[in-house]
């Protein structure tokens, strides 16, 4: 009887430790999934930030609708230095962007010109936004609005993660798309 109760205590043992270690499997899957949703949602509400201040910029400060190379600088500047005010541990170097913009030659909807700014790491591209005839339209004053788009990316650690096998990427995107003034 005696022995049979240590049998039954040892098989006890193994199935909390079995049942612990699930739990913790889980709950560790759980926060990885969570910190990449918060690092994609703070992706996505600066690269709607950052087109937004390019296509201000031309109310704000001058008329010219033709983006500098400095003013691309600036901008990276002043988005990375957000995402590191959100976020502990935030690396600089794992973070970049990518910005496009569309004019338009001679008032001719059909002339379209890209000029692209990448700085820091690259973005995985997608289409062109020059290839996005769907939205190029005329003003009321017959002149065609520019675009802006601000593709933001993140590399995330290259530990081992538990998501990486079911994320299946590293990299963390958004991208915002502007009308232009």
């Amino acid at each position: 009887m005696v022995k049979n109760l240590q049998r039954q205590s040892g098989v006890f043992i193994v199935e909390l430790a079995l049942v612990m270690l699930v739990i913790f499997l889980f709950i560790a899957f759980t926060s990885e999934i969570i910190a990449r949703q918060a690092i994609h949602g703070a992706l996505q509400n600066l690269s709607f930030s950052g087109v937004s201040i390019i296509k201000e910029r031309t109310q704000l400060y001058d008329s010219s609708t033709k983006i500098s190379h400095d003013q691309a600088d600036q901008l990276f500047v002043l988005l990375s230095k957000s995402m590191s005010r959100s976020f502990a541990g935030f690396d600089n170097s794992a973070f970049g962007m990518t910005l496009e913009q569309v004019l338009f030659e001679e008032k001719n909807i059909q002339k379209p010109s890209l000029a692209i700014f990448k700085k820091g790491l690259s973005c995985p591209r997608g289409r062109l936004l020059v290839r996005e005839e769907q939205l190029f339209f005329l003003t009321e004053r017959a002149n065609p609005a520019p675009l802006y788009r601000v593709t933001l990316c993140y590399r995330g650690d290259d530990g081992q993660s538990l998501t990486k096998e079911f994320a299946g990427k590293r990299h963390l995107s958004s991208s915002s798309i502007m009308i232009g003034r």
